[in-house]
């Protein structure tokens, strides 16, 4: 018994000697880990000292007895942030450079040092991702060896070419089509500003079609439907001067849009609104023979015969009128003829007895009459002003020119005071290269109406053409319909520096044709 107790402690003796060998032994291994990471840390090789470091901590009973531990950390954990932060200034330099590969190497040693840096492993994604994109880009364009400067130049070109696409896609009112080009570039460039204008305005085009053909199969339907009224007003609150429905509608549906907008007002007889409309297609879109006809039954309901006598001999005239309308022009045509005779005739004879009885009084009325009604009846002068500016009317529109400038000739011989016919003059003088003519024509029509834009515009270019700067610009400044106070330049300049007049010239005459929804080149 006494034996075993001996063995025992002998076998105590010797484990406690062995647990105080083993720390010292940790500590040395320790202590040469901890050199090297010292060695490391002198030669900038951090990687190494992290794993020389992460060796010396993995004797963890010796951490805290052995004091170099402690100031071996506290110098590898100020190295280990100054070596992160220039890592990680170095990876953010090359991410916004696009060197995605480059980046991703560098946040990947971040990475290996500090495994808790978020950072790193955000940035790491985002060049994953990068890449992908950049292989996904390089399959697209079927060249494995592309480069992302390449890519993004290619791009570029593409995004160009898609938004010229669909700039003539709206230009030729396939609104759906620019819609989708529009909606692909914005998808390539999302931070432009002006895709999203551009589609904003794409879609309130495709808005006014589908609000117009929806009125249109609505009021040739019923046109007592309430639907016409609601669509009616909303097309009113969008498109109240008709701007946005003349651009997105070609001119053949918006002249069927204005008649069906006529109709509606008619059945539920809004004359005066109807004959608005009708008279608002005229002017946008020229003469039509359904609105001409509905204009002249309007005047015909409202007893105005004279009116509507001379707009049913106008459309009667017509060469190309639709066959549908010409028995009921015929009709109304002769009624009315009869109408005026009738009273023509009542007309002088009232007019004969009161001369009758105040001849002796006064020879002025005498004159007078014979003058108004008498006069006219017996020397066929029947047809006015009016009636032959309306024919050269016609004969513009099918470009007949020469017939034009007769027609218009009698209107203004008959009514001098006929800005219209002045102004359709010299457009057809303008259409002929007869440009001292169209230059005459349009002063003309610039005295008796000052602000007359269109008058202007046309002037400009004349007188840009006669080599008169100064007139140039004072006309452009007209058509603009914006009052210039304050100049950047006096006209003296403008007629000594060509170049002033040039740029000045182009940017007012960009202007007057967005105004003015015009575009005629400059004349050489």
């Amino acid at each position: 018994m006494l034996t075993a107790f001996f063995g025992f402690f002998n076998y105590g003796c010797f484990c406690a000697e062995a647990l105080a060998q083993t720390p010292a032994r940790e500590i040395n291994l320790q202590n040469i880990a901890l050199n090297k990471c010292e060695q490391y840390i002198k030669a900038n090789k951090i990687e190494l000292a992290a794993k020389s470091f992460e060796e010396a901590a993995s004797y963890r009973r010796a951490v805290e007895s052995n004091p170099n531990f402690l100031k071996v950390r506290e110098l590898f954990e100020k190295k280990r942030k100054e070596y992160i932060k220039d890592l990680t200034d170095k990876g953010n330099q090359l991410f916004l450079e696009k060197k995605y590969e480059d980046c991703k190497k560098i946040f990947t040693k971040v990475s290996a040092i500090a495994p808790e840096n978020l950072q790193a492993l955000d940035k790491i994604q985002l060049c994953e991702e990068q890449l992908k994109l950049l292989e996904r880009k390089r399959e697209v364009y079927h060249n494995p060896s592309l480069d992302i400067k390449t890519i993004e130049k290619w791009d570029s070109e593409r995004l160009k070419t898609v938004s010229m696409q669909a700039i003539n896609m709206i230009s030729q009112k396939n609104f759906s089509a620019a819609l989708q080009l529009l909606l692909e570039c914005k998808k390539k460039d999302p931070n432009n500003p002006y895709f999203d204008e551009k589609i904003k305005s794409v879609k309130k085009f495709i808005q006014i079609i589908d609000l117009s053909n929806n009125f249109n199969k609505k009021t040739m339907a019923n046109p007592m439907d309430a639907t016409c009224e609601i669509i009616l007003k909303t097309l009113e609150s969008e498109d109240g001067d008709y701007k946005l429905r003349r651009y997105a509608l070609e001119d053949k549906n918006f002249s069927k849009h204005m008649i069906s907008i006529s109709r509606y007002y008619l059945a539920h007889n809004r004359h005066d609104e109807a004959e608005s409309v009708l008279k608002s297609s005229l002017n946008f879109t020229g003469i039509s023979d359904e609105t001409m006809f509905l204009l002249a039954k309007i005047f015909y309901e409202r007893q105005d015969y004279v009116q509507s006598y001379h707009t049913f001999k106008t459309l009667r005239v017509k060469e190309d009128l639709a066959a549908e309308f010409k028995p009921q022009i015929r009709g109304y045509y002769y009624e009315l003829l009869f109408r005026l005779y009738k009273l023509l005739i009542m007309t002088v004879l009232i007019q004969l007895t009161i001369l009758s009885v105040i001849a002796y009084r006064s020879y002025e009325i005498i004159d007078y009459a014979f003058e108004g009604v008498i006069t006219r009846f017996f020397t066929f002068r029947m047809y006015d002003s009016k009636y032959y500016y309306e024919k050269g009317m016609i004969h513009y529109n099918k470009s007949n020119f020469e017939r034009a400038i007769t027609n218009l000739t009698k209107a203004i011989s008959l009514d001098k005071s006929n800005v219209s016919a002045y102004h359709t003059l010299g457009l057809c003088y303008y259409r002929k290269k007869t440009y001292d003519q169209a230059r005459l024509s349009f002063e003309t029509v610039i005295k008796m109406t000052p602000n007359n834009q269109r008058a202007a515009y046309y002037l400009a270019l004349l007188y840009d053409y006669m080599k008169m700067p100064k007139e140039a610009v004072r006309m452009l400044e007209i058509a603009r319909g914006i009052t210039v106070t304050n100049r950047n330049f006096t006209m003296l300049e403008i007629e000594k520096n060509k170049r002033l007049y040039l740029g000045t010239f182009q940017d007012y005459k960009l202007s007057a044709d967005k105004i003015l929804n015009l575009n005629e080149p400059i004349l050489d």
